[in-house]
């Protein structure tokens, strides 16, 4: 029987619950929505996939190492936070002060590991867990609205889940790339040309620069090809590209490789490239890791016992519905059917060199 892992994009989830729920309190006023989002989410994703194992990766608190590469990264989204009302940057704080770890905290009390390093984002670690925790058979659905994670894609190993359009993103045994809802659909000729499709055209909501003149359509012409065998994608460009009579937008992608442009924006995109640049950070995962094999209530009887149990946890915050028997019976045994998974994953997981 084949293994599935869930791997989950923690900071996504907790961010669409914050907007999904963002009128949600507990008696006190304590914001409340993300704990209860992130647990129904969860919750029904156990329900949906039935996973061996469950894995939730976080931002790290730290500056993010493509911000020292690049001091313009996600500068939008700074800038859009500076003009939040009084109200609004309220909000933000108590997410990040509040609502966060009490979902983390509800998480470690369940036994779900939880995996961030400081200068390192999500989307780092989930490549990371990807590339480097497995053993053959075992496939990885990563839990995102992210459209970066495309990138990672591989037949028969990594798969995309989008939870809010409920698509499924996938590679077929030829390496394309498609998503499948009510129908299927070609979406590129592989994930690796997705990802360079990408960084022509530049990612506006990360401030990550392509060329200029170059969309869609453009970079669809030039990357419509299943791999680029023994050569890098400069090389290709380089390759194909004219020497002379060159339009308008073949002088924008020659002068973006020269300044250097479209190497910067390949080394902030691409997940890969972050993998193999920072071993040293990332190798923190795998005690971290280890030591997540610490559940709480999930163990037989001892949310009974436990001063601070499931009922008193989720009571304390507002869900008063916790104490339905029936309902705290189907939280607790969702979890520990991911647990027992767990126990079986970790006699015969192992850790890519």
């Amino acid at each position: 029987m084949r293994h599935k892992r869930l791997i989950i994009d923690g900071t996504n989830l907790a961010h669409r619950a914050r907007h999904a729920y963002s009128r949600m309190r507990d008696d006190s006023g304590r914001r409340t929505g993300v704990l209860y989002g992130v647990t129904n989410a969860l919750i029904s994703l156990i329900d949906m996939f039935t996973p061996d194992e469950v894995i939730v990766a976080w931002e790290g608190k730290g500056m993010p190492w493509r911000r020292t590469m690049d001091n313009t990264y996600k500068a939008q989204r700074r800038a859009d936070r500076d003009r939040y009302t009084v109200e609004e940057q309220e909000e933000l704080q108590a997410f990040y002060d509040v609502q966060l770890p009490d979902a983390m905290t509800a998480l470690r009390n369940l036994g779900v590991p939880q995996l961030h390093i400081p200068t390192m984002e999500a989307d780092d670690v989930i490549a990371y867990i990807a590339f480097k925790l497995s053993f053959d058979g075992i496939e990885n659905i990563i839990v995102s609205t992210d459209k970066d994670f495309l990138q990672l894609v591989r037949h028969g190993t990594v798969r995309v889940f989008n939870p809010i359009t409920e698509r499924m993103f996938f590679c077929k045994g030829d390496g394309t790339l498609h998503e499948s809802h009510k129908e299927l659909s070609f979406i590129a000729p592989s994930a690796t040309v997705y990802l360079w499709r990408k960084f022509l055209i530049g990612d506006s909501s990360d401030s990550i620069i392509g060329v200029p003149g170059v969309g869609k359509v453009t970079a669809s012409k030039l990357m419509n090809v299943a791999s680029f065998p023994r050569e890098s994608v400069l090389a290709y460009l380089n390759r194909i590209l004219p020497e002379t009579d060159l339009s308008a937008r073949e002088v924008s992608i020659k002068n973006s490789m020269g300044d250097g442009t479209l190497l910067r924006s390949y080394h902030l995109m691409s997940l890969r490239y972050a993998v193999k640049a920072h071993p040293k950070a990332l190798s923190k995962l795998v005690p971290m890791y280890n030591r997540s094999w610490k559940p709480v209530f999930i163990r037989e009887g001892i949310e009974a016992r436990h001063p601070n149990h499931l009922t008193i946890f989720f009571g304390a915050r507002g869900f008063h519905e916790i104490y339905d028997e029936g309902k705290r019976q189907r939280l607790v045994d969702a979890f520990r059917s991911v647990y027992v998974g767990h126990k079986k994953m970790k006699r015969i997981v192992t850790m890519r060199k």
